[in-house]
């Protein structure tokens, strides 16, 4: 998942200030110097382990209801966050969990 998502972001870092300013008379893009990064339950792990390999212009991480792991049974054991050790990245978070 992390290189798909790096490659989303890579994506979007070259094609979306040319498709704003496009559609958009007058609008420059500007969305990479406040990049934030949102995810819902297992997304979180995802979002997570994207930052891990590299914080990039990632502002805040903003995680919902999040769980740690790629399956909602553990018998896959992926996980990204080791109790006790400090995650590679200092930025913003919000959890909110319901």
């Amino acid at each position: 998942m992390t290189n798909i998502l790096g490659s989303v972001v890579s994506w979007l870092n070259e094609n979306l200030p040319d498709v704003m300013t496009n559609r958009v008379p007058g609008v420059t893009a500007d969305i990479f110097g406040k990049l934030i990064l949102m995810g819902h339950s297992s997304a979180g792990h995802s979002m997570t382990q994207y930052l891990n390999g590299t914080c990039g212009n990632a502002k805040m991480l903003i995680l919902f209801s999040p769980v740690d792991g790629s399956d909602p049974f553990g018998i896959v054991k992926e996980y990204v966050i080791t109790p006790g050790k400090m995650l590679p990245f200092a930025i913003p978070t919000l959890i909110l969990a319901t």
